[in-house]
């Protein structure tokens, strides 16, 4: 079984707080460092399938298209992730912590450098 092409929704405990560490570790590892990100970013479309189940993945989600000129000038990559959060944060409650920080990934997608993306 591939960890991260599994079906979450019948996930142990045990296994979604394995995750949950994973993607903490993967956030740590690509903050402020270009280079890193550029690793991560080939395993990207397992992330957006995980947005729905772990905090931590929109974490690293936002910290991998902070100031990351690849992906926020990408259309394809910023359209399935713009699908991806938008259709999360209808299904989430109003008052969920995890609603706040992916409508901040909608806020990293509009600056790289503190400057206005136009068409993103």
């Amino acid at each position: 079984m591939n960890f991260f092409e599994n079906d979450f929704e019948h996930a142990t405990p045990l296994l979604l707080k394995l995750l949950d560490i994973c993607y903490e570790f993967m956030t740590l590892f690509i903050w402020n460092n270009p280079i890193n990100k550029i690793e991560v970013n080939i395993n990207i479309h397992y992330l957006f399938k995980h947005l729905k189940y772990n905090i931590a993945a929109v974490d690293l989600v936002r910290e991998l298209f902070t100031n990351n000129k690849d992906l926020l000038y990408n259309e394809h990559e910023i359209s399935k992730l713009l699908s991806t959060v938008v259709k999360e944060i209808n299904r989430l409650p109003l008052d969920s912590p995890k609603k706040s920080k992916l409508l901040d990934i909608l806020r990293i997608l509009q600056y790289d450098n503190n400057k206005i993306i136009k068409y993103n």
